[in-house]
């Protein structure tokens, strides 16, 4: 039904776009016009898009991306801020560092969770009937809470989001998608920055009819990545002196290759 209607205000548009057209030809009648008038018609749904593209490509190539501005070495932990509820669904997928710890909004007390290879102890969290958690509980393993005291938070912190710019007109956000500071001074170590562009109004309006609000139902981004190798937290918070993803590698040991001339004649035959 949407796929109809949208058909049916592009056979709308070009209609009227037509007889505009045929009326200006016959009121003035000018070459100019066989010109000047499809550009009008034409920009009408695309002046948007001529203008946001470049400035949305140009803050992709300059302004997304990882920008690394201090590295620590052995990091154990860090801190992820408030929560609503207690947060260990972040260390199912994270087994880098050896605890994260956050403050839960509804007590204002801090905490920490951790791995636990015993799954007897009282500060496990016991699993629901399947998933992840629940496959690695039944290995013995255990994701433990604990509350600490602030003098014991990790100086580090981990922010979804930070500072970010919108552009009205043309509707590009760019900004900080993730941020890693030193948790009381504010110092940002790192940040990764990423650039999103809603697309021209005709876009939007297709969203609208299909049924997503008029925004970015079909927007375009940069500078967001799922890859854990490229994962601009454990590029600053290293866990090893040398960093996670730039250890040198291990150099397989060789056995001295000795000419077969120098080897005991009794020795080749058998």
């Amino acid at each position: 039904m949407a796929g109809l209607a949208f058909i049916f205000i592009v056979f709308i548009y070009v209609f009227v776009g037509s007889l505009i057209f045929k009326k200006v030809q016959y009121e003035y009648q000018r070459k100019n016009t066989s010109f000047i008038t499809p550009a009008i018609i034409i920009l009408i749904l695309t002046w948007d898009v001529i203008l946001g593209f470049p400035i949305y490509l140009s803050y992709c190539l300059f302004q997304s991306g990882s920008k690394i501005y201090k590295t620590v070495d052995n990091v154990e932990g860090y801190y992820i801020g408030e929560v609503s509820k207690h947060n260990y669904r972040t260390l199912l997928f994270e087994e880098d560092y050896k605890y994260k710890d956050y403050k839960l909004k509804s007590n204002g007390k801090y905490y920490r969770t951790y791995w636990l290879d015993n799954n007897t102890s009282e500060s496990c969290i016991q699993p629901g009937p399947r998933g992840l958690y629940t496959t690695k509980f039944g290995n013995g393993q255990c994701v433990a809470i604990e509350q600490i005291s602030e003098e014991n938070v990790s100086k580090w912190e981990f922010v979804n989001g930070g500072e970010k710019t919108y552009i009205p007109v043309i509707r590009i956000s760019y900004g900080s998608e993730r941020t890693i500071r030193e948790r009381k001074t504010g110092e940002i170590l790192g940040k990764r920055n990423s650039v999103r562009w809603c697309g021209g109004w005709v876009n939007s309006s297709v969203g609208l009819i299909v049924g997503r609000s008029f925004g970015c139902g079909a927007s375009a981004s940069c500078g967001r990545t799922l890859s854990k190798s490229d994962d601009i937290t454990l590029k600053v918070l290293k866990v090893e002196k040398l960093g996670l993803y730039n250890q040198p590698k291990k150099q397989k040991e060789l056995k001295p290759i000795i000419p077969i001339s120098l080897v005991p004649q009794s020795k080749l035959i058998k």
